[in-house]
């Protein structure tokens, strides 16, 4: 797409409920990128493959550092998270860029945003040396951490929820009623470690 430095995470602009986006009936048609330089941009691809520049871009009068995680809203056809090394997610109507709706600081760099596949409005972020945070976006513009996970000994750079359950049948796997969709895995790089945790209850299962 042109950019000056390098990309570090990209999305299309769509639901992936609907498959559709509020710019566009198809939502292959846009692409949200993120850059090292500190810079989110949307791009046509019908266009900027022949030379076309980007349709938006929100630079360095809003993030502070590289741009290195972008998450489209599974349901809401407008709304999508963005991470950032500045150890902010923020949150944006598509529809208008000119200033996120609302900021969560998870007290690391953002490497990793998954939307709860079930419960709207809940984030698993990866948020590196800061470890793992449950973020409650149900408000969108006042999100809020409502759990965290951080007994990695290095840099948490992978997270997603067990949708399937820690079973593989959708049941939680222990005593005390644990919902399957109150599990989340995580990874970190130099201590090369996966844990399995609970999300209300973070406790690990390494």
């Amino acid at each position: 797409f042109g950019c000056p430095s390098e990309v570090w995470t990209c999305c299309f602009a769509a639901s992936a409920a609907t498959g559709q986006s509020a710019l566009s009936n198809d939502g292959t048609n846009v692409v949200i990128s993120g850059g090292d330089d500190g810079t989110m941009k949307l791009w046509d691809v019908r266009s900027c493959c022949t030379g076309g520049g980007p349709m938006a871009k929100v630079g360095e009068a809003e993030f502070e550092a590289g741009v290195t995680a972008v998450s489209y809203h599974p349901t809401q056809e407008h709304m999508f998270a963005v991470g950032s090394y500045d150890e902010v997610v923020r949150l944006y109507d598509v529809r208008n860029l000119k200033a996120p709706l609302g900021r969560a600081s998870v007290g690391g760099g953002v490497w990793r945003i998954r939307w709860h596949p079930s419960h709207d409005g809940k984030m698993l972020v990866g948020a590196m040396h800061g470890g793992c945070r449950v973020v409650d976006a149900g408000n969108f513009e006042n999100p809020q951490i409502v759990s965290k996970f951080t007994k990695h000994e290095s840099m948490a750079y992978g997270a997603d929820w067990l949708v399937g359950g820690v079973d593989g049948e959708g049941r939680g796997g222990d005593e005390d009623g644990g919902r399957a969709s109150d599990y989340a895995a995580s990874c970190s790089f130099y201590d090369r470690r996966v844990c399995l945790w609970r999300s209300k209850l973070p406790v690990t299962i390494d």
